[in-house]
């Protein structure tokens, strides 16, 4: 399957982002539902519902390639005490040049948070995260509804160089809907990082990337792995008018 029928496709996808995720797939549990299965938003007294669901799952993780993908075609890839996640089909996702550039992945989920069993649609791209970013989502407009920003990743332009924290100046060009984050409290380093990156700082410029307020919705325990052990927060995405460029 050609990536670019995936990205390109005119039916328009409700897309999740995970950069960096390793073979970390609670996104697939945690974001998958209409109601959010975990706790209470912190600010009334239901269950929080969101708007829309991600129809599309992309996790990216350059740590992983053809030779060394680490997951079985089909089987239980993670189990714990509440959750089995099994692969029910996989498929190779080339370039245009035919290269293996990652793997389509039918996931199905139980559990005992869900009433009923449910199949997630992952894509799973070996891709450094900013060449992603670059290559599929500035330049193909591609609206990022979730983004899962939990984990900086230690490639040659991941997390070793630039936080990836360095997303959120782009909630607005990305049309994001919904930031899942760890240790906000963070800085992003400055965005002058890319200062000589032309298409960089004209997406950051441009009047598509308007400005946002993040409204925290919800905090809770997300990650047990190693360094990156602690709670994720996470927020909804308002996008404002922008009287320099909406005038």
């Amino acid at each position: 399957m050609k990536l670019s029928e995936i990205l390109n496709s005119e039916e328009k996808k409700i897309i999740s982002w995970y950069p960096s995720s390793g073979l970390d797939f609670r996104d697939l549990l945690a974001l998958g539902q209409k109601k959010f299965i975990y706790d209470k938003n912190v600010f009334a007294n239901e269950l929080l519902e969101f708007e829309a669901i991600p129809d599309l799952f992309i996790h990216t993780d350059n740590a992983y390639d053809f030779d060394n993908w680490p997951l079985v075609d089909k089987g239980v890839i993670h189990q714990d005490e509440e959750t089995v996640y099994t692969i029910s089909s996989t498929e190779d996702i080339v370039s245009e040049d035919d290269c293996v550039v990652g793997k389509f992945l039918k996931v199905k989920l139980e559990s005992v948070l869900l009433e009923e069993e449910t199949s997630q649609d992952l894509l799973f791209l070996f891709y450094d995260n900013i060449d992603f970013f670059k290559r599929q989502v500035l330049k193909n407009n591609l609206s990022v509804d979730f983004l899962v920003n939990i984990r900086d990743g230690a490639s040659e332009n991941g997390g070793a160089n630039y936080s990836l924290k360095m997303l959120e100046f782009y909630l607005g060009k990305m049309n994001t809907k919904y930031l899942i984050s760890d240790n906000f409290g963070r800085s992003p380093k400055d965005i002058t990082q890319f200062k000589e990156d032309t298409l960089m700082m004209e997406a950051i410029t441009s009047a598509q990337n308007k400005p946002v307020v993040l409204q925290g919705l919800k905090e809770w325990s997300w990650s047990e792995f190693g360094a990156f052990k602690g709670d994720a927060f996470l927020m909804m995405v308002h996008h404002l008018f922008n009287p320099l460029n909406d005038a």
